[in-house]
């Protein structure tokens, strides 16, 4: 019983594990990052066909609301799982948007994604 030991479970290492994702996953103040992913996948990439500006507006949103949760839980798993996987489509999607919106989306994720800042140089 109890959590099981191994290599993905480990609490005091690496924060980049199967803990720290079950954690992020349950953690009641991690909740807003939940929704934001949802609002990202079902709510803009889902209807970036049907209305590409809407879309973005509300991919914007959702990235904001990460922004907001990295800010309150600082280097969580879930952000920087979110931001490594998501980094490149976030770049093609936003290299066609607005200079206001592809710049509001650079300084956010340049926040969340510190290390790979210029990767993001494409919307600066």
């Amino acid at each position: 019983p109890g959590v099981a030991k191994g290599s993905g479970w480990d609490q005091l290492g690496n924060r980049r594990n199967r803990f720290f994702m079950y954690e992020n996953n349950n953690n009641p103040r991690l909740r807003p990052m939940r929704q934001a992913i949802y609002e990202y996948h079902r709510s803009s990439l889902d209807m970036m066909h049907e209305d590409p500006d809407r879309s973005r507006a509300i991919m914007v949103s959702a990235l904001t609301t990460i922004e907001q949760v990295n800010n309150a839980v600082p280097n969580s798993a879930i952000v920087q799982m979110f931001a490594d996987s998501k980094r490149t489509e976030i770049l093609e999607i936003f290299k066609g948007a607005s200079r206001g919106q592809q710049s509001k989306v650079y300084n956010i994720m340049v926040k969340i994604d510190p290390a790979q800042a210029s990767q993001y140089a494409p919307i600066k």
